[in-house]
Protein backbone atom coordinates (compact mmCIF):
# COMPACT_ATOMS: atom_id res chain seq x y z
CA UNK A 1 0.00 0.00 0.00
CA UNK A 2 1.60 3.68 -0.94
CA UNK A 3 3.96 1.99 -3.17
CA UNK A 4 4.08 3.73 -6.54
CA UNK A 5 4.62 1.97 -10.28
CA UNK A 6 4.74 2.56 -13.48
CA UNK A 7 5.13 0.83 -17.08
CA UNK A 8 6.11 2.07 -20.54
CA UNK A 9 4.63 0.56 -23.64
CA UNK A 10 5.06 1.13 -27.66
CA UNK A 11 1.99 2.43 -28.94
CA UNK A 12 1.17 -1.14 -29.95
CA UNK A 13 1.30 -2.19 -26.06
CA UNK A 14 4.85 -3.95 -26.09
CA UNK A 15 6.32 -3.48 -23.04
CA UNK A 16 9.85 -1.10 -22.49
CA UNK A 17 10.23 -0.93 -19.05
CA UNK A 18 8.55 -1.40 -15.64
CA UNK A 19 9.69 0.23 -12.67
CA UNK A 20 8.07 -0.56 -9.07
CA UNK A 21 9.06 1.73 -6.17
CA UNK A 22 10.91 0.47 -2.86
CA UNK A 23 7.85 0.00 -0.14
CA UNK A 24 5.51 3.53 0.67
CA UNK A 25 7.87 5.33 -2.01
CA UNK A 26 5.35 7.95 -3.35
CA UNK A 27 7.23 8.35 -6.78
CA UNK A 28 8.93 6.30 -9.63
CA UNK A 29 11.10 8.27 -11.74
CA UNK A 30 10.63 6.34 -15.67
CA UNK A 31 13.86 7.86 -18.19
CA UNK A 32 12.38 9.75 -20.86
CA UNK A 33 12.19 7.91 -23.82
CA UNK A 34 13.28 8.91 -27.95
CA UNK A 35 10.32 6.63 -29.58
CA UNK A 36 6.58 6.93 -29.52
CA UNK A 37 5.07 5.55 -25.87
CA UNK A 38 2.49 5.35 -23.52
CA UNK A 39 3.06 5.86 -20.05
CA UNK A 40 0.74 3.86 -17.43
CA UNK A 41 1.13 4.43 -13.76
CA UNK A 42 -0.52 3.76 -10.42
CA UNK A 43 -0.97 6.88 -7.85
CA UNK A 44 -1.44 5.23 -4.32
CA UNK A 45 -3.32 8.73 -3.41
CA UNK A 46 -6.11 7.46 -5.63
CA UNK A 47 -5.95 11.15 -6.99
CA UNK A 48 -5.66 12.57 -10.78
CA UNK A 49 -2.61 13.25 -12.34
CA UNK A 50 0.35 15.51 -11.00
CA UNK A 51 1.27 18.78 -11.99
CA UNK A 52 4.97 16.68 -12.32
CA UNK A 53 2.66 14.25 -14.65
CA UNK A 54 1.38 16.88 -17.04
CA UNK A 55 4.82 18.67 -17.30
CA UNK A 56 6.66 14.96 -18.45
CA UNK A 57 3.31 14.64 -20.61
CA UNK A 58 3.91 18.03 -22.50
CA UNK A 59 8.30 18.30 -22.57
CA UNK A 60 8.13 14.52 -24.03
CA UNK A 61 7.24 14.47 -27.70
CA UNK A 62 7.41 10.71 -28.01
CA UNK A 63 4.71 10.55 -25.28
CA UNK A 64 1.41 9.63 -26.95
CA UNK A 65 -0.31 9.17 -24.21
CA UNK A 66 -0.45 8.68 -19.81
CA UNK A 67 -2.49 6.65 -17.49
CA UNK A 68 -3.07 6.83 -13.83
CA UNK A 69 -4.56 3.91 -11.98
CA UNK A 70 -5.64 4.91 -8.25
CA UNK A 71 -5.69 3.04 -5.06
CA UNK A 72 -9.67 2.94 -5.77
CA UNK A 73 -9.55 1.87 -9.79
CA UNK A 74 -10.34 5.11 -10.49
CA UNK A 75 -8.77 5.40 -13.81
CA UNK A 76 -7.92 8.82 -15.31
CA UNK A 77 -6.24 9.32 -19.30
CA UNK A 78 -4.91 11.87 -21.41
CA UNK A 79 -4.10 11.36 -25.08
CA UNK A 80 -2.16 13.70 -27.84
CA UNK A 81 -4.53 13.73 -30.85
CA UNK A 82 -3.42 14.22 -33.92
CA UNK A 83 -4.19 17.90 -33.29
CA UNK A 84 -2.58 18.04 -30.48
CA UNK A 85 -0.47 21.99 -30.28
CA UNK A 86 2.24 21.42 -27.66
CA UNK A 87 2.66 25.44 -27.52
CA UNK A 88 -1.09 26.06 -26.76
CA UNK A 89 -0.99 23.23 -24.17
CA UNK A 90 2.24 24.66 -22.47
CA UNK A 91 0.81 28.13 -23.00
CA UNK A 92 -2.32 26.77 -20.61
CA UNK A 93 0.19 24.59 -18.39
CA UNK A 94 2.11 27.59 -17.71
CA UNK A 95 -1.07 29.55 -16.64
CA UNK A 96 -2.69 26.75 -14.88
CA UNK A 97 0.82 26.47 -12.16
CA UNK A 98 0.40 30.06 -11.12
CA UNK A 99 -3.06 29.01 -9.66
CA UNK A 100 -0.97 25.63 -8.20
CA UNK A 101 1.31 27.52 -6.74
CA UNK A 102 -1.53 30.11 -5.39
CA UNK A 103 -3.25 26.71 -4.20
CA UNK A 104 0.21 25.60 -2.82
CA UNK A 105 0.52 28.69 -0.45
CA UNK A 106 -3.17 28.52 0.90
CA UNK A 107 -2.43 25.35 1.94
CA UNK A 108 -5.56 23.98 -0.28
CA UNK A 109 -5.40 20.54 -1.97
CA UNK A 110 -9.19 20.44 -2.84
CA UNK A 111 -8.41 23.97 -4.70
CA UNK A 112 -4.58 22.30 -6.02
CA UNK A 113 -6.70 19.26 -7.87
CA UNK A 114 -9.63 21.42 -8.92
CA UNK A 115 -7.15 23.65 -10.66
CA UNK A 116 -5.64 20.37 -12.04
CA UNK A 117 -8.97 18.41 -13.22
CA UNK A 118 -10.40 22.34 -14.64
CA UNK A 119 -7.69 22.38 -16.68
CA UNK A 120 -7.49 18.09 -17.67
CA UNK A 121 -11.45 19.47 -18.98
CA UNK A 122 -10.26 22.04 -20.88
CA UNK A 123 -7.30 19.84 -22.56
CA UNK A 124 -9.24 18.94 -25.70
CA UNK A 125 -9.36 22.65 -27.20
CA UNK A 126 -5.11 21.89 -27.82
CA UNK A 127 -6.14 18.58 -28.89
CA UNK A 128 -5.15 16.86 -25.30
CA UNK A 129 -8.02 14.51 -24.60
CA UNK A 130 -8.69 13.44 -20.94
CA UNK A 131 -10.59 10.43 -19.72
CA UNK A 132 -12.10 9.70 -16.68
CA UNK A 133 -13.47 6.30 -15.54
Amino acid sequence: VGTEAGAVYTPDMRLIERRIGEDATQTVLLPRYTVPHILIHSHPSGEVFSARDLESFFYNEEMNGMTVVGNSGKVYVILKSVEYDGFRFGAAFSDMSIQLKSAMREHDPDKYINTIKGFLKGASQYGAYFIES
